[in-house]
């Protein structure tokens, strides 16, 4: 075929040759995209491209034929879509009457309209308003942010269906909860994780419906695999729920199971689980902190997509402390405790740490509220933050060397300006 394309070109001869021996046909036919012939098909394609172009050197009886055949191909193909069309209104029970019958029906109506002054026409059955009627749209309200990537509904339309986001986790190291309460943020590391997510919602039972139908298909695929097409080919090995309006407890709690069970497979749930979200959400929002990317890993999800993320992992946590009513909180009271310590004439924290900062800022947004914010977060949070400048600022000098190191800052106050500051515009 490829010596043939190099013939045909500019060559009317060849071209005419071609079309009274039959071998045009032949090409017509392996030009079709559904023939997959190693190259074959695209030469053959790009013969008859060459003879419709009003650009290129052609036969004008072959380039006549070939347009014949082309039209002829887009009829038979209207003539197959019509056929499978009435095919399709025969099984609904849409019987198409023949013209002659329909025009004899429409002339009785026109007699009966006639002799009863059009009085019955109202109890005439219209198709047309009956379907428009059954499949109106106007009390449909439109799905926006939490729509289902598979029936594209949400908490609108099918309040009682729990849905989820595609989230990608991984392994990461963080600190003992018991070192980090205790107040040592340079103590020993544990094995934790670290969330992403491109946001794309999905129910539960859709999932579910997706996976089982991946996996009994000709090429079969795993439950992430086909997770991760759905997923705007974005990685992924996680569902995490969100709880709707009318969503209950007990069926939040399920969609727990279902995440948990992932988490497992890739973290030993023997540590709290309130404490490995709450770093988790710390990692998270280290990152917007950072500048640093979300889609490394995912080849996909951008700051956007993992900020929609934080108020629903807010919600989850939420919910776990509803759950764990504990007394004498022990995230409470290292909160506390950082409000008490922290007043306009606390020296620097020379142990203080990025990550420590971080952590401490997550349990304020988990367990404070506007007002506490307001009055005495904000403040304790800014002197702790100048000690994480200063402590980098050592770090960065020679000084001392601590298992954060690698910890990047922007700070370059020294301690000392940086409190006169503080203090002359509080």
């Amino acid at each position: 075929m490829r010596i043939i394309l190099g013939l045909v070109n500019g060559d009317v001869n060849v071209q005419s040759t071609l079309k009274s021996s039959g071998i045009l046909d032949l090409i017509y036919k392996l030009a079709d995209p559904k023939i997959k012939l190693k190259e074959v098909g695209k030469y053959c394609e790009e013969i008859i491209e060459y003879l419709l172009s009003s650009n290129s050197i052609v036969d004008e009886e072959t380039q006549k034929y070939v347009k014949e055949l082309k039209q002829a191909e887009l009829a038979e193909k209207k003539r197959k879509a019509l056929q499978a069309r009435e095919e399709a209104m025969k099984r609904m029970g849409f019987v198409k009457k023949p013209e002659s019958q329909m025009v004899e029906e429409s002339k009785s109506k026109e007699m009966e309209i006639e002799s009863t002054g059009g009085a019955s026409s109202n109890l005439q059955f219209d198709l047309r308003q009956d379907i428009k009627n059954k499949f109106s749209t106007t009390d449909i309200t439109e799905e926006k942010v939490l729509a289902c990537i598979s029936c594209h509904e949400g908490y609108i339309n099918k309040p009682d269906q729990i849905i989820g986001i595609y989230t990608y986790t991984k392994k990461q190291k963080i600190l003992e909860k018991d070192a980090w309460l205790s107040g040592d943020p340079t103590g020993p590391l544990m094995n934790g994780f670290t969330t992403v997510t491109h946001f794309n919602c999905i129910h539960l039972h859709c999932h579910n419906a997706a996976a089982k139908a991946d996996k009994h298909a000709k090429k079969p695929k795993q439950e992430w695999e086909g997770a991760v097409i759905r997923n705007s080919h974005t990685g992924c090995n996680g569902w995490f729920p969100i709880k709707g309006p009318n969503i209950t407890d007990r069926i939040y709690e399920e969609g727990l199971v279902k995440l948990h069970q992932t988490l497992n497979s890739i973290v030993n749930y023997e540590q709290d689980f309130m404490w490995l979200h709450i770093c988790d959400l710390s990692n998270l929002l280290t990152r917007f902190a950072k500048y640093e990317t979300f889609s490394k890993e995912t080849k996909g999800g951008a700051a956007e997509h993992n900020l929609m993320f934080v108020p629903f992992y807010i919600q989850l946590i939420g919910h776990l402390m509803k759950q764990k009513q504990e007394r004498g909180n022990p995230y409470q009271q290292k909160l506390e405790s950082i409000l008490s310590s922290y007043n306009k004439n606390q020296p620097i924290n020379p142990n203080a740490t990025f990550e420590d900062f971080m952590l401490l800022l997550t349990i304020s947004l988990l367990y404070g509220d506007n007002d506490l914010w307001n009055e005495r977060l904000k403040l304790a949070l800014f002197y702790y933050m100048l000690s994480v400048g200063n402590h980098q600022l050592k770090l960065s000098r020679g000084q001392s060397e601590g298992p954060h190191h690698h910890i990047k800052t922007k700070i370059h106050l020294s301690s000392e300006s940086g409190l006169d500051f503080i203090r002359k515009i509080i």
